[in-house]
């Protein structure tokens, strides 16, 4: 169950990433940055994705912000990226709920048994049981006695 979180946190974390990534492509797209401000942007932009890749199973776009064209151009790879992290958050998230009702169900049966047995205990605590008559090997139960009465006459 903690991997399954740990696993969810790191997506968490790299889908963060992915979203702030997508803001900084989409605000070099737009026009009115200086070539001073895009290579700014472009630092920003390659540590991110640094960042993302340490993180991630799987490859990241290349990512070109120093011209509106190439940011333009990377946005659908960043947004592919952002869906398939999405896409393993919702799958884990699933796979957790569905970890939590078993555990659930597991208490309950738990508890169902310890109650069992606790009746049980407390039934043989009321209602002992009377000691068992040891019995010699030799002896033998003796048959039923013949009713008292008027004996059988001979014919």
């Amino acid at each position: 169950m903690l991997a399954v979180r740990a696993a969810e946190a790191s997506l968490s974390r790299t889908h963060g990433t992915l979203q702030r990534l997508r803001r900084l492509t989409d605000q070099a797209a737009a026009d009115g940055h200086t070539e001073h401000g895009r290579i700014i942007l472009q630092a920003q932009v390659r540590e991110l994705a640094l960042e993302a890749g340490r993180s991630t199973d799987y490859p990241l776009p290349a990512v070109d912000v120093t011209t509106m064209a190439g940011a333009g151009s990377s946005l659908p790879g960043i947004d592919a990226a952002r869906t398939t992290v999405q896409l393993r958050r919702a799958e884990l998230a699933r796979r957790r709920r569905w970890l939590d009702r078993r555990l659930k169900k597991l208490d309950v049966a738990v508890e169902n048994v310890t109650a069992a047995r606790n009746r049980r205990s407390a039934h043989a605590t009321r209602h002992p049981q009377p000691p068992a008559v040891p019995r010699s090997p030799g002896l033998t139960c003796p048959g039923p006695t013949p009713p008292a009465g008027n004996p059988q006459r001979a014919q």
